[in-house]
């Protein structure tokens, strides 16, 4: 009673805002596919969830908008596109096998990425990897 206690729960990854430089430092540390995934994660606002199931018919890069159909609130919800994320969005649109295979973001075996329960989905090894190989943790 009247303590200054603070618990001693170490604060969860993701909860307060990241410097432009250190989101760069984590990125540049991953592998091409999940390195584009993450920064339109960074600058989007997107759950990973949301971004594997984003489709090419989502997106509209002249409008700078695209559309989440599956949010956490299971109702459909429209995202700004950043600037920088234009050049992205573009280059991934002019792919010849989007029809085939709509899904925007894909692992680099070319296949879509998968949301994995609890075990940080699709993205985990590559993670773990930058994490390591950037000293970020």
């Amino acid at each position: 009673r009247g303590t200054n206690v603070r618990p001693s729960r170490r604060r969860r990854s993701g909860t307060a805002p990241v410097e432009y430089d250190l989101a760069a430092t984590f990125i540049a540390a991953m592998s091409p596919a999940p390195a584009m995934l993450m920064t339109a994660l960074f600058f989007a606002g997107l759950r990973p969830s949301e971004a594997f199931a984003l489709e090419a018919k989502d997106v509209d890069v002249t409008k700078h908008w695209l559309v989440v159909r599956n949010s956490k609130t299971g109702e459909p919800r429209g995202v700004p596109i950043h600037a920088f994320l234009v050049p992205l969005f573009e280059s991934l649109l002019t792919r010849n096998d989007l029809t085939s295979e709509p899904h925007i973001f894909r692992t680099p075996r070319g296949e879509p990425y998968t949301a994995v329960g609890e075990g940080g989905g699709g993205l985990k090894s590559a993670i773990n990897g930058a994490r390591r190989r950037s000293g970020i943790v």
